[in-house]
């Protein structure tokens, strides 16, 4: 990783081991077992859950989340694998609190995209409610569409498109068709690009508002 104000380099040691060097911010710290280190590239670094519980002192709440979205999307660590590490590290270790914050509400199904974790962020900071994820709707001809996000009682569903899922032409096509049925059900689908979502968050929110209040 580049050194430098945009891309910082930090180190987390074992306390009284520290390297005095103006290039990096040092993290001292009283435990770090050998099962929370690993080789990269012949490097030592710390594995995933380390690492997140380490971000959570010096990053603000949006890229903690995203961090730890992350890091159970691909399965790097479990909820339950980040709450015992907390447990082994201390209730006074810097971010602990902002930590065991971002676990406690991440008790349903993992964003599958980082996406969908901005889009979740967005409508919190907004205090809008939570919508439902991976909502699934069955149609009177048996069949079944699942929806990335919903409001069920205000028949309001959300698609965030991201170019990994919805690319191609046969994907359209499937798109365009599940939409179809969903509104023929009642439904009023909202769709959201990664640029929507992310650079125009005013937008957004005012369009999630407006189908709430319909």
């Amino acid at each position: 990783m580049p050194i430098g104000e945009e891309h910082p380099l930090e180190v987390t040691a074992l306390r009284h081991r520290r390297r005095f060097t103006t290039d990096v911010t040092w993290h001292e710290s009283y435990l770090l077992d050998d099962d929370q280190v690993t080789l990269i590239d012949g490097v030592p670094v710390t594995r995933a859950a380390r690492t997140v519980i380490d971000l959570a002192g010096v990053v603000d709440h949006t890229r903690l989340v995203r961090a730890v979205d992350d890091v159970l999307r691909r399965r790097l660590a479990s909820t339950a694998s980040l709450q015992s590490l907390l447990q082994r590290l201390g209730p006074l270790r810097r971010g602990v609190p902002a930590m065991r914050a971002v676990l406690d509400a991440r008790s349903g199904p993992v964003p599958e995209s980082d996406l969908e974790t901005q889009f979740l962020l967005l409508i919190e900071a907004h205090g809008l409610p939570t919508p439902v994820p991976q909502h699934m709707v069955r149609s009177p001809d048996g069949r079944s569409f699942r929806i990335d996000f919903a409001y069920p009682d205000a028949l309001v569903g959300i698609e965030l498109l991201g170019a990994e899922f919805h690319s191609g032409p046969d994907q359209w096509r499937s798109d365009t068709a599940r939409l179809t049925v969903l509104a023929s059900l009642g439904w009023l689908m909202l769709s959201f690009a990664y640029e929507q979502v992310v650079r125009q968050a005013p937008l957004v929110v005012r369009a999630v508002e407006r189908a709430l209040a319909r």
